[in-house]
């Protein structure tokens, strides 16, 4: 991983596909596992053109550690945290965003 992307210690922004991918995605998802110990975790996506592909990639990563994903699909950012705090069976959750970047990052 180049670790000049990550912005604060819950944000990646990064230009798709040459800085990150869908091959990325999915050992970020087998990594968040194995270091959090977490079981349920919850995946969003917005509508950028690539969020869907780099959503399933982490769901298939959070899959092969053996555990427990939820496919939210497409949703708006402030509901993760609404959902991630309301819902006991939700250990943590995923937005796949760029937010107000450019459409190339994600």
């Amino acid at each position: 991983m180049d670790f000049s992307l990550l912005r604060r210690s819950y944000d990646l922004r990064a230009i798709y596909p040459t800085e990150i991918d869908e091959d990325f995605f999915f050992r970020l998802g087998v990594a968040f596992i194995r270091y959090t110990g977490l079981t349920r975790i919850a995946v969003w996506h917005d509508a950028r053109l690539s969020g869907a592909s780099l959503a399933r990639a982490l769901m298939e990563g959070i899959a092969t550690a053996w555990w427990y994903v939820i496919d939210v699909w497409l949703v708006s950012t402030d509901m993760l945290g609404f959902a991630t705090c309301r819902y006991d069976d939700i250990d943590a959750g995923f937005m796949v965003t760029a937010s107000h970047n450019p459409k190339e990052y994600n």
